[in-house]
């Protein structure tokens, strides 16, 4: 993981304000790449870079990278895995490398071939920028399924790009406004296209975007689509059995984690007992016998530890069986909310109503729980100096109100609180929370807009329902362990 920002003018030359906010947003991604960090700027355009080393590990691969002409740029946040592909059929046409890292496959197959022709030959995961000097052009792309991330403002004279909302609300000029029916909309669905952010004025370039950005404006466009890789003749046609589908099925996922596997640092997997886990984990320990797993287990409700365990245990060789155990670290939650310390502030979104705090009560009254059907409802947790969403419970007529009362809301350990397009159902409701959230340092009594269209309900502030001492509880010594 790495992290890329930079700053486009379209009329005016960069200035040292440009040069500072990338510094800024360099600053906010430094958790994303904490290996090394470099900036480039020229005229109009100013690249940073955050690396995180797994790919040839020197300082010659470092980033910004630049073509040995200087007329070629690229920041650059991933893995092609088919990198040493590309870079046989490069040096077959007389490119020369100077490193053996991936991001000089990327660049020179961008610059030789451009980026129409390149971009689609990549089999990977990434976000990038290049700029090509040759037609003052610069292009942003992203992967396929949007697995890395990539944010773009337009703000005046200035085109900002980051690798998280979060750098870009670091930048002068950048409203810090929340899209509070964006939020509304995810909590309520727990998913939305990669394409929205929830800040006002920030969007997300889409999987397999490819932006081109130049004097004419921004020419948006994919480069792929999931319905061009589907043949219906060949799939109408097809004569295989199961068992020739399922060892193709294997084969391709065996090739498929042989490539993740490729890497100049040591590899860890995120194991639990579940079937995916447990393929992806005893798959790469064949290509990897030194991979460690490693599982989160938060010690609340039910736990996969223990599958976690078992399956670490026969991910040894897999032609034997049961090879020997793998190593397995537990990371359990250092923090969670007092046993009976649980305490309910219920407000719908849909009708606007009054917000009122109550204890959580396992016995309602009848026309309690008419009321909450069909609504949808907010579950605030008071802790500390700002409130915090603990969950959204969608009452539906088959619902009765015990299931948002008996839910069981858990906080995070104190502290700073997750990125907000990392976690979702954690958002203060205060400005500070947001800003926390989002980077920024706001004023401590500066309360976030009511938020009073698209038919949201307006946001009163909540009183402080308990101490915080008493709501969040140190872990006891079982936990400590």
């Amino acid at each position: 993981m790495c992290g890329i920002a930079g700053v486009w003018r379209k009329r005016n030359p960069i200035a040292g304000g440009d040069l500072a906010d990338v510094g800024r947003m360099m600053q906010a991604l430094v958790h994303r790449g904490p290996d090394d960090h470099a900036t480039w700027n020229d005229r109009r355009l100013a690249l940073g870079h955050r690396r995180l080393s797994i790919i040839d590990l020197s300082a010659a691969a470092r980033e910004p990278m630049l073509t040995a002409c200087g007329q070629g740029v690229l920041v650059y946040n991933g893995e092609v895995y088919n990198y040493r592909f590309l870079r046989d059929a490069l040096q077959a046409e007389g490119r020369v490398f100077r490193t053996v890292s991936d991001t000089e496959v990327v660049l020179e197959a961008l610059h030789h071939w451009g980026p129409d022709k390149a971009i689609p030959l990549f089999d990977g995961m990434f976000s990038l920028a290049y700029f090509d000097a040759r037609t003052g052009a610069l292009w942003l792309a992203r992967d396929r399924l949007g697995i890395k991330p990539m944010s773009v403002a337009e703000t005046g004279d200035r085109i900002l790009f980051a690798s998280e909302d979060k750098a870009i609300l670091t930048c002068d000029g950048v409203a810090r406004d929340v899209d509070a029916r964006e939020i509304t909309l995810r909590l309520a669905w727990q998913s939305r296209d990669s394409s929205f952010s929830l800040f006002q004025g920030i969007e997300r370039l889409p999987p397999a975007g490819l932006w081109k950005i130049s004097d004419a404006g921004i020419e948006k466009r994919c480069f792929w689509h999931v319905l061009d890789v589907l043949d219906a003749a060949r799939i109408a046609n097809d004569r295989a059995t199961d068992a020739e589908h399922m060892a193709t099925l294997g084969s391709l996922i065996r090739d498929s984690v042989e490539l993740h596997c490729i890497a100049d640092t040591s590899l860890a997997a995120a194991c639990s007992g579940g079937v995916d886990s447990g393929l992806v984990t005893t798959l790469a320990k064949r290509f990897r016998p030194e991979i460690s797993a490693y599982v989160v287990d938060p010690r609340v409700g039910h736990s996969e530890a223990d599958d976690a365990e078992r399956t670490a245990r026969h991910a040894g060789d897999p032609a034997q069986g049961a090879g020997r155990q793998g190593p397995l670290s537990r990371i359990v939650a250092k923090s969670r909310l007092a046993p009976g310390k649980r305490w309910l502030a219920c407000k719908p979104c849909w009708p606007a109503g009054t917000c009122r705090a109550m204890p959580d009560r396992r016995r309602q009254g009848a026309a309690y729980r008419r009321r909450c059907r069909r609504t949808v409802w907010r579950l605030w947790l008071a802790g500390g100096q700002h409130e915090i969403v603990a969950a959204l419970v969608v009452a539906r007529a088959a619902v009765s109100v015990e299931a948002p009362a008996c839910h069981e809301v858990r906080a995070p350990a104190p502290g700073p609180l997750p990125d907000i397009d990392r976690l979702s159902p954690w958002l203060g409701s205060q400005r500070r929370a947001q800003g926390a959230v989002a980077g920024t340092e706001l004023s401590a009594n500066e309360d976030l807009r009511p938020a009073g269209t698209g038919g949201i309900a307006r946001r009163p502030r909540l009183p402080r329902l308990l101490p915080p001492g008493h709501v969040f509880a140190p872990a006891g010594p079982a936990e400590q362990a």
